[in-house]
């Protein structure tokens, strides 16, 4: 049997990846989507008969060909968290660093935070981020900007009525999904304050006010991207 040359399936860190493969096709594709995970349509046949190819790709150790097929199920269906992961893993093994980070960002922000993997990811993201940032700066490609000064976005002007008559503070850090314009296109809270106030608030105010330049490839073709912040609210004096 032949094998990518570059990755076997045992060099994914865990042999257990496999095996959550297969949870993700049981549990997710047919029918135990969990209710945190949006609403989504049923899979087709063609959808069904992907994910299917994507696993026997892994089986036989074939990682490059089973990120190739993923590819082709994130362009005919909105992704499923678990798959997201496992494209994280996948493409981390194979030296797809900005591929990697930027699967296991999806994974963050729309997976449940009860899922299994949810706090692997949270915990293994800088170091995603760190090795995308290096493979950025030998490719030319360059992160997404932002315009202006950040700490103008959110002020002690910003702070929410119910939380300061709550006396509630804290640091809430965000993940931007950034489009291909510059402009944020979601905002999910990766690390909660212990206020749902602020945290709710923190979104509310950056996806009004936040401004980007846009990631660009060496061609300056222009790409989305993620950027990460994080808003400490402390009470007014």
């Amino acid at each position: 049997m032949r094998h990518d040359p570059t990755v076997r399936l045992a060099t994914l860190g865990a042999l257990g990846v496999a095996v959550l493969f297969a949870s993700a096709v049981d549990a997710e594709l047919l029918g135990g989507v969990p209710q945190a995970t949006a609403v989504r349509a049923p899979l087709s046949d063609e959808q069904r008969e992907l994910v299917r190819q994507v696993a026997d790709a892994m089986k036989a150790g074939k990682a490059t060909e089973a990120l190739r097929l993923i590819e082709k199920f994130r362009a005919a269906a909105p992704p499923l968290p678990r798959l997201l992961f496992v494209e994280s893993h996948l493409a981390k093994a194979v030296g797809q660093h900005v591929r990697a980070q930027r699967a296991l960002s999806e994974y963050i922000r729309l997976a449940p935070a009860d899922d299994e993997h949810y706090v692997e990811a949270r915990s293994t993201y800088s170091a995603a981020k760190k090795a995308a940032d290096a493979d950025l700066s030998r490719t030319g490609r360059r992160r997404a900007s932002p315009k202006g000064n950040v700490g103008d976005w959110i002020t002690e002007r910003d702070y929410p009525y119910v939380a300061l008559r709550n006396e509630a503070s804290g640091a809430t850090r965000v993940m931007l999904a950034i489009d291909e314009t510059g402009r944020v296109a979601d905002c999910t809270v990766t690390q909660r304050s212990g206020s749902a106030e602020l945290d709710a608030h923190t979104c509310s105010v950056l996806l009004r006010r936040a401004r980007f330049s846009p990631s660009t490839n060496k061609k300056g073709q222009l790409l989305p991207s993620v950027h990460e912040q994080t808003v400490r609210w402390t009470i007014p004096q």
